[in-house]
């Protein structure tokens, strides 16, 4: 029984061996089509919005680069809600004849229709942005698992941003007393809701923190100036001001010097990645911004072409993809001075057209670093 019991671990080994060492290449996989993928992108703003307006562009990029036919559209915030949101989406499919796929974040209570269309027109989906939340998986599972069209998502890890945020003002106070005020983003927004649970952790581990106040806000500049007005006036001796975008740390902390000019602004730390915080870090408005989910639609786009050519993701990370926010602070904000126009090749993003074998990487900071 010994004897056989070496054998046989012999044999596993062997066929362990083998399936890594004959592991087929891209090349090897990929197909050589004259056809190129039809992928409709859905983005909730873009005009008014510099993270959105910077995902896009990166996008199209990424479609130029990629040979990837890209019909972009724009379902913004006055014109949608959870009830209009899928059918939305269906007329722009109706007007888009021919999508192979289907890109779009998904609205609180809209996961079930929007499954429903992607089954009604045979047309694939992959999720982006939004965070794949237990309703979400309650409502709809995972990638595959009910919703065969459904082939991947793809979001940050929002509650550990919102902590890391909180760690960064704390770190920066040298884990003095710290009194801090919180400007959010839409109170039913699954990303708002995600980074402020990371906050209260941080709150909860932390006896010297204290959070006077948390608004929420539409995500709006107008509505973050406003919001911050009120909790300034409210609050003596703030220490630090916790944002949920950079839109809402640019509009504190211009209400700051509106309301204070002589008076130096609180730590303010803010998440998105946009080129107009850059020049705040710079000048040492604002300590840091959070940020590489600009690049959530270059790599969507990057893993649909190897998709469509044969190579599919579903094995490397079944289908989701999650991945941690870096701090952009004085030390490395250049890099986020031309984001928006990226000098690179991003089809090299891709196995099938670079002809790498090596795991794909969601590293924004890498990316822009090459």
């Amino acid at each position: 029984m010994e004897l056989c019991a070496k054998h046989l671990s012999i044999v596993l080994i062997l066929c362990l061996f083998s399936q890594a060492s004959f592991a087929k290449e891209p090349s090897q996989v990929c197909l050589k089509l004259s056809s190129i993928p039809v992928v409709t992108f859905i983005v909730p703003d873009y005009e008014n919005s510099p993270f959105w307006s910077t995902l896009g562009n990166l996008a199209i990029k990424a479609s130029e680069d990629l040979n990837i036919d890209l019909r972009f559209h724009l379902i913004p915030n006055e014109n949608r809600s959870r009830f209009n949101y899928a059918d939305k989406i269906e007329k722009i499919l109706i007007k888009n004849k021919g999508t192979d796929y289907l890109v779009a974040p998904f609205l609180t209570g809209s996961e079930k229709r929007i499954m429903a269309l992607t089954e009604k027109y045979g047309v694939n989906f992959l999720s982006y942005n939004s965070p794949l939340n237990t309703a979400v998986k309650e409502a709809i599972g995972l990638p595959r698992a009910i919703h065969l069209h459904w082939l991947g998502h793809i979001s940050p890890d929002d509650e550990q941003v919102g902590y890391d945020a909180a760690q960064l003002l704390a770190e920066q106070r040298q884990n003095k007393p710290t009194r801090l005020i919180a400007i959010n983003g839409g109170r039913h927004s699954a990303v708002a809701k995600m980074r402020f649970k990371g906050l209260r952790r941080k709150l909860a581990e932390d006896n010297q923190l204290t959070l006077l106040q948390g608004v929420n806000t539409d995500w709006s500049f107008a509505q973050g100036e406003d919001k911050a007005s009120q909790l300034f006036q409210r609050y003596q001796d703030i220490h630090g001001i916790w944002s949920a975008s950079d839109s809402l740390a640019i509009a504190s902390l211009q209400q700051w010097h509106n309301l204070f000019p002589d008076t130096p602004p609180p730590t303010i730390v803010g998440i998105d990645w946009t080129k107009e915080i850059a020049t705040h870090i710079k000048n040492n408005q604002v300590l840091a911004s959070f940020g590489g989910h600009v690049f959530e639609g270059v790599w969507l786009l990057a893993l649909i072409k190897d998709h469509y050519l044969g190579l599919d993701f579903f094995d490397e990370n079944k289908g989701i993809v999650n991945y941690r926010l870096r701090a952009a602070d004085k030390s490395n904000v250049g890099l986020l001075s031309n984001i928006g126009q990226i000098n690179k090749d991003l089809s090299l993003l891709s196995k099938c057209l670079s002809g790498k074998n090596s795991n794909y990487e969601f590293d924004a900071m890498a990316l822009m670093s090459q």
